[in-house]
């Protein structure tokens, strides 16, 4: 069987999947084979289902297809050795989950904005290339020519006008670019993959990682692991963000050094103060995991509001940014346009 890279909902659907039929008593195993019968990864968990029934263990199994990430056989094999593997299944089907919505509120925060700026570019455009000659003809008309800023827009169009066959060639890779990365997974996620690297750690993109390592702290203290476990596993689900992993990284540092771990967390700044305060007190209380999975929820929150936010800011600002444009470019031509009409009066 072909090896293949598993998305972020088939890896909740599968670990929800298990979690659900462990629940109910049915062994892995059998539990592979019903999963099968409705998926669209039948082949993957028939293999896995033949590997169970041999006596492999559910992280041997998921090893050997070669389609699961390290974070989650690791996570699994924790869950093993705790006897919480239902419950270690669970939190991963709920932190995949919760990513591919996080992944999907970051594209149509993209998407919108990008088809707006595109129209406005479009509008602009035709103003530049068809409508400023029409002007320039009726002023030529009346004796006189485009000058000042109408002039040095008109020359600009006229250069538009003849880089024309370029720019629709342009349009069209984009275009083809566009739904390439739409029909083809594994290219998107490449793409997605490297922008993460470079840009992933900034902004709104900050928060949500935040977010995510919140998560991912709770669903380890959940599973019963030892604070440096939950950090290692933390640290390894934010892998794809070398920005943020440093930041995990800067966090346990920190504990090695004697602080506490709100402490760790609020000078990598992984927790705000506020945070921090209510997490000491978990940590005192004994009910961190519960603690951080409530921190982890108000973080998610939050970055979905500055998501939004970001989104109400952008989309009249744009919007007020093509008007205004249209606006000087028609002021341009018109005023100069008018004076002429009044003086032949």
């Amino acid at each position: 069987m072909p090896r293949i890279s598993m998305s972020d909902p088939q890896l909740s659907a599968l670990c929800r999947g298990f979690s659900l039929m462990l629940h109910a008593g049915i062994s892995l195993a059998d539990s592979a084979f019903l999963l099968a019968e409705d998926s669209d990864c039948s082949d993957l968990l028939k293999e896995m289902g033949k590997q169970l029934d041999m006596g492999c263990v559910l992280s041997e199994a998921m090893e050997q297809t070669g389609c699961f990430p390290g974070h989650v056989i690791g996570m699994v094999r924790i869950g093993e050795e705790t006897g919480r593997l239902e419950e270690s299944l669970f939190s991963l089907a709920d932190f995949f989950e919760e990513r591919e919505q996080i992944r999907r509120r970051m594209y149509s925060a993209i998407a919108y904005p990008s088809m707006l700026l595109f129209l406005m570019l479009i509008v602009i455009g035709v103003l530049l290339i068809k409508v400023l000659p029409v002007f320039d003809k009726v002023y030529a008309s009346l004796g006189s020519r485009l000058t000042g800023i109408a002039g040095g827009l008109l020359e600009l169009g006229q250069i538009l006008q003849k880089l024309m066959p370029l720019l629709l060639v342009l349009l069209g890779i984009a275009v083809v670019t566009a739904i390439v990365l739409a029909l083809c997974r594994p290219l998107r996620e490449k793409c997605t993959a490297l922008f993460s690297r470079r840009f992933g750690d900034r902004g709104v993109s900050k928060k949500y990682n935040n977010a995510r390592f919140a998560r991912a702290l709770a669903m380890g203290l959940s599973s019963g692991l030892t604070l440096e476990e939950t950090l290692q596993l933390a640290t390894l689900m934010l892998s794809d963000t070398p920005e943020a992993a440093a930041r995990c990284g800067s966090c346990a540092t920190a504990l090695e050094e004697g602080a506490t771990l709100a402490e760790a967390m609020g000078k990598a700044e992984l927790l705000d103060a506020a945070s921090s305060r209510l997490l000491s007190v978990g940590l005192k209380g004994g009910n961190a995991d519960r603690v951080m999975a409530k921190i982890a929820d108000d973080l998610a929150e939050d970055a979905s509001a500055s998501l939004e936010s970001t989104i109400s800011k952008i989309e009249p600002a744009m919007v007020l940014t093509a008007s205004l444009l249209v606006g000087a470019i028609l002021l341009t031509v018109m005023l100069p346009l008018m004076n002429i009409l009044s003086t032949l009066g």
